[in-house]
């Protein structure tokens, strides 16, 4: 599992948009990966191999949202990305 937060800690989550970044991060990791939104500033991720079910993980993102851990400024989403390590493309689980 890793954690992909910027060197400010301010709206890492940004690197969703950034396809090349996203490609980068991949094959540092070697593999594609589950992307669970923490919040605007964080992600978590999950190799595909470590991976559970993605709806399972998307509950999981659901608890976490619903439990005020992260207030209703930094929520992202309860949705569960993957991405793709030979394009760096992300996608919704949902739409796999």
């Amino acid at each position: 599992m890793y954690l992909i937060v910027n060197r400010r800690k301010e709206y890492g989550a940004g690197i969703l948009s950034s396809r090349g970044q996203m490609k980068k991060f991949m094959e540092q990791i070697g593999e594609a990966c589950y992307i669970l939104p923490c919040s605007l500033h964080e992600l978590i991720v999950v190799s595909e191999s470590q991976g559970r079910d993605a709806k399972i993980l998307q509950e999981l993102v659901r608890e976490v949202n619903r439990s005020a851990v992260v207030s209703p400024e930094e929520f992202l989403s309860d949705s569960v990305y993957f991405c793709h390590m030979d394009t760096g493309e992300v996608e919704l689980c949902s739409d796999r």
